[in-house]
């Protein structure tokens, strides 16, 4: 048992980083207080222009090392290729989501229907791709957050006449 200095709560070892630099070779700040206090540093540094420009070529130069032992995912144009071989339902739903917002058969909206935010470009995002025409329009944050597999799921096909 420790106690973190930050919060004053006494927790078990295990809810501290490792440090060796540290007697019992822990920090002296939980993991949660940790985890806060690092969010507010990066938030502080992101506003510094020549930290951001470090930061982005930092990340040029390690993606380049991922693709050079080949643990980095292909981007290019024939892994698109594959994914589509492999997901033909959900593609053939988008094509035909996008044929019947060009012809007026679906009406875009102008905000995002999950947090109300209007943008330019919201996308068009299938319940079941079974109902091709059942689409729910979000902004780019809530369609990446709909995605993630703890999501609960909130949007109900919309029940809209299926394309003839």
């Amino acid at each position: 048992m420790k106690p973190c200095t930050k919060c004053g709560k006494v927790q078990e070892l295990y809810n501290f980083n490792r440090c060796s630099q540290y007697v019992d070779r822990h920090l002296n700040w939980c993991k949660e207080c940790t985890k806060i206090y690092s969010a507010l540093i990066r938030e502080r540094l992101k506003k510094r222009p020549e930290w951001l420009k470090k930061e982005r070529a930092k990340h040029r130069v390690d993606q380049a090392r991922y693709r050079a032992n080949g643990s980095a995912t292909q981007t290019t144009m024939v892994a698109k290729i594959a994914w589509a071989k492999k997901n033909r339902h959900k593609t053939r739903a988008e094509q035909i989501a996008n044929r019947a917002l060009r012809r007026g058969r679906i009406q875009p909206k102008l905000a995002c229907e999950l947090c109300g935010v209007s943008k330019p470009t919201l996308h068009k995002h299938h319940v079941d791709y079974s109902l091709p025409l059942s689409v729910t329009f979000l902004c780019s944050t809530c369609h990446g957050l709909v995605h993630q597999k703890d999501y609960i799921g909130k949007f109900k096909p919309n029940q809209e006449t299926q394309y003839a």
